[in-house]
């Protein structure tokens, strides 16, 4: 097999990481830069969800890479996030190591986290807006809500989900369902000639 070389390392990240551990000392409280290597992969295609993919380096690869995490950074990806977006994929990368993860007396050194909450759309739409539905009094009880209130995606919508207007995407909650509600109510009927 060729070796791989379409790679290079990544200030702008190690950057962007440098700048939330001093914004959120406690969040990050015992995160190592120093203990992290970054890397962009070229010409390679990454995850589905997420630009930037944690890597542990487990023994004996971390004697010779020196580091107990890799950022990689996948390089086309990257390239197509705006600066909010390259900041929120740094964030969720950064909370994948958890508190301890550089001290290698911890039980959780070298460890990755998986995310607190995995959701779909509709799931999250049905429950209002509550992620953690299982624990949350506020969470809605799908069977008490109309069925048109829950967002299917590809379904057929009069207008663009997503606008031009650099609106973006964001999750569909309690108040922008009741938006919707109040919008059709309030909308004038068309008068006969």
């Amino acid at each position: 097999m060729p070796r791989f070389e379409d790679f290079r390392s990544d200030p702008e990240v190690r950057d962007i990481v440098e700048r939330f551990l001093k914004r959120f000392p406690r969040v990050f409280a015992g995160f190592s830069v120093a203990d992290v290597g970054f890397v962009v992969t070229e010409k390679k295609k990454g995850p589905a969800k997420h630009p930037v993919k944690v890597r542990a380096v487990s023994y004996p690869n971390f004697v010779f890479a020196g580091v107990t995490y890799i950022f990689e950074t996948f390089d086309k990806k990257w390239k197509e996030l705006n600066k909010k977006q390259r900041n929120i994929a740094v964030f969720h990368a950064m909370c994948s190591i958890p508190i301890g993860g550089f001290d290698p007396a911890s039980k959780v050194y070298g460890k990755i986290l998986k995310p607190d909450f995995e959701l779909y759309r509709q799931e999250y739409a049905a429950t209002g807006g509550v992620a953690d539905w299982f624990e949350d009094e506020r969470a809605r009880d799908p069977m008490e809500i109309d069925a048109d209130e829950v967002l299917v995606p590809g379904e057929e919508e009069e207008e663009d989900p997503i606008p031009d207007e650099g609106g973006g995407k964001h999750p569909v909650t309690a108040g922008d369902i009741a938006e919707v509600g109040s919008e059709e109510e309030s909308e004038p009927e068309a008068v006969a000639s």
